[in-house]
């Protein structure tokens, strides 16, 4: 039984499998059936993401798995660093996910290496205004000090500068 969460990680690391980020880059690139589920929070997801990645947080995984994923799908999930993505990828696992591993060094590594991401798209005041003006359907939420984000139904989330 782990004493400390060092030891607790360390016994995760070798129950579950994980890939490199050369490895998932040569995956879809190559056309492959693999799912990338993001389990970072709403802030980090907003902040950018690994192209087509399923934002599923931790903290919801267990409960909204099983409308994200099929059990015998190949899952990669992903977080900042690799630490939430291997406990989420030993959790699936004991669920009966049978096909899933965590992507070493996370978005922090796929980022570092000027992998493709996909980022959102930062608004002027001026288009925020307009947006408002014609009452297009975004969903505002929690955002880090001096901004504010939004989720837009046809732009994806986005980031509001407060001055």
């Amino acid at each position: 039984m782990a004493s400390t969460f060092r030891d607790l990680l360390s016994e995760v690391k070798k129950e579950i499998r994980e890939v490199s980020h050369e490895h998932v880059h040569q995956l879809l690139g190559s056309g492959a059936k693999v799912k990338l589920v993001d389990v970072r929070e709403a802030d980090e997801y907003a902040g950018g993401r690994l192209p087509g990645a399923v934002h599923l947080p931790r903290g919801y995984l267990e409960l909204r798995i099983e409308e994200k994923a099929a059990r015998d799908e190949e899952l990669v999930l992903y977080c900042a660093g690799g630490t939430r993505s291997a406990l989420a990828a030993r959790t699936l696992r004991e669920m009966g996910y049978t096909r899933v591993s965590s992507l070493a060094g996370g978005y922090n590594r796929w980022s570092d290496a000027a992998l493709p991401v996909e980022k959102p798209v930062v608004l002027s005041a001026e288009q925020v205004s307009e947006r408002a003006r014609t009452r297009a359907p975004a969903y505002r939420f929690r955002a880090r000090e001096g901004e504010v984000r939004f989720v837009d139904e046809l732009m994806g989330p986005y980031v509001q500068d407060v001055q």
